[in-house]
């Protein structure tokens, strides 16, 4: 299956991510994570109960602003403390990418009854994605960076 397969089909699939605010992350890790992702080129968007919102060109700037304020009031002063905050935004901000909703897309698909795939990609499928990308529900009060689909 191609990787535009793999795009469609999660995009399909997307609908059915749950919505809820993500339990123990800080307001500083997740104003980071956010701030990273306002920061990509990408269209971004979040999840609204009509479908998806994007922020505009015009906007960016002042929702950077307001978690700069963010950052600034909760995260931490001292080196260390604060390059884990880093870290763990970082780790926040690839789960959330497009790269892992296909990767646990792909994962829903291959563990689906009926499925030619073999036990053993099966697995190694599981095991990529919970290395990798976790099992997260996705909040709707949060930007996430739209998938591009490059024609080949």
């Amino acid at each position: 299956m191609s990787r535009l397969s793999f795009a469609l089909v999660g995009l399909v699939l997307f609908p059915a991510v749950t919505v809820s605010d993500e339990p123990g992350l800080s307001a500083c890790t997740e104003a980071l994570e956010q701030l990273d992702t306002l920061k990509t080129r990408s269209p971004v968007y979040k999840l609204t109960s009509d479908g998806q919102h994007y922020i505009t060109d015009a906007d960016r700037p002042a929702e950077i602003g307001r978690l700069q304020q963010i950052i600034d009031a909760n995260c931490n002063s001292n080196p260390k403390a604060r390059s884990q905050e880093e870290s763990d935004a970082q780790r926040l901000h690839a789960v959330r990418s497009p790269d892992c909703n296909a990767e646990r897309d792909k994962l829903s698909l291959m563990s689906k009854p009926g499925s030619h795939d073999s036990p053993d990609g099966v697995a190694e499928q599981r095991k990529r994605v919970t290395e990798r990308c976790s099992v997260i529900e996705t909040p709707m009060n949060v930007w996430l960076v739209q998938v591009w689909i490059r024609p080949h």
